[in-house]
């Protein structure tokens, strides 16, 4: 029974594996979380060529796949975004509120 289940691992441990696992986890998330499907999110990945849509970093760069950035109370996919320029939003309230008073202060010291 150990052996079976070493080999199991063993092959879920495969680059190939992880892989189908990640792509399966994806396409869960997109459909149950966002409400796209997975040919959606290709296209917008495709739209910036892997590109952040909002710094425009390359996902090779971030080491990590583009967070799916959405509106919190709509649901509403607006775009893929590295993992900085996501959580930046975020620090900011999501909305133009913050995200104008962060640009006022900036203006304010760097003209």
């Amino acid at each position: 029974k150990e052996m079976v289940l070493t080999k199991l691992k063993e092959r879920r441990s495969t680059p190939e594996a992880k892989a189908q696992q990640f792509e399966r986890r994806l396409r869960y998330d997109l459909k149950n979380k966002y409400k796209i499907t997975y040919e959606e999110y290709n296209e917008l990945f495709n739209k910036h060529d892997g590109c952040c849509h909002c710094c425009g970093k390359h996902q090779t760069e971030e080491g990590k796949r583009l967070q799916i950035d959405h509106d919190h109370e709509t649901n509403k996919v607006r775009g893929l975004l590295c993992w900085d320029c996501n959580i930046g939003l975020g620090k900011l309230g999501d909305d133009m509120i913050g995200i104008t008073k962060a640009m006022k202060y900036m203006e304010r010291h760097y003209g």
